[in-house]
């Protein structure tokens, strides 16, 4: 196993909002970086070829078997839309988190890739409305964070305490 890419967003979409980024991933009109990775992805993983899906699901631990508030995205709540390409998006009430199936290691090491990622996760920002994303290794676990309904500044301070105190013992190496 190995560390994979990881995209994270704020947002402030309800469901019928993530409903909506859905339609617009299937058209593809917004996404232009993105529908060329795929195509590129596509053509040599042929078995990564699928439709666009959304799913809504709530966390193992939830015990709120009542149904779901047809916009409001609670706190118990994630919603996973799936694509082609092996893309995947994960969805809390305030984070979303993208993974695209590229490995972190190859993303710090290749230029190219790194412009198409960058690309793609800007057209991704500027459809939530932010012009911030942390790109990250899997190994931090931020999808952790998205299930537990943490919201984006929570998420962010760990995230630059943990690589602040990594990048001071690299330094003092």
């Amino acid at each position: 196993m190995g560390v994979n890419f990881t995209a994270t967003f704020q947002h402030s979409l309800d469901f019928k909002s993530i409903q909506l980024f859905k339609d617009e991933l299937v058209k593809g009109d917004r996404f232009p970086k993105m529908v060329q990775c795929i195509s590129e992805v596509n053509k040599h993983n042929p078995h990564l070829i699928r439709d666009w899906s959304i799913n809504r699901e709530r966390i193992i631990e939830s015990m709120n078997f009542s149904p779901f508030d047809p916009v409001i995205i609670g706190a118990e709540e994630y919603i996973e839309v799936s694509g082609p390409g092996g893309l995947d998006f994960v969805f809390n009430k305030s984070i979303c988190e993208f993974n695209p199936c590229f490995r972190w290691y190859r993303f710090l090491d290749n230029p190219d890739l790194q412009l198409e990622l960058r690309s793609i996760c800007k057209e991704i920002a500027d459809y939530f409305g932010f012009n911030f994303s942390i790109y990250i290794g899997d190994s931090y676990c931020t999808l952790d964070y998205v299930l537990r309904a943490v919201i984006w500044v929570i998420l962010r301070q760990p995230l630059k305490e943990d690589l602040a105190r990594q990048r001071e013992h690299l330094m003092n190496s």
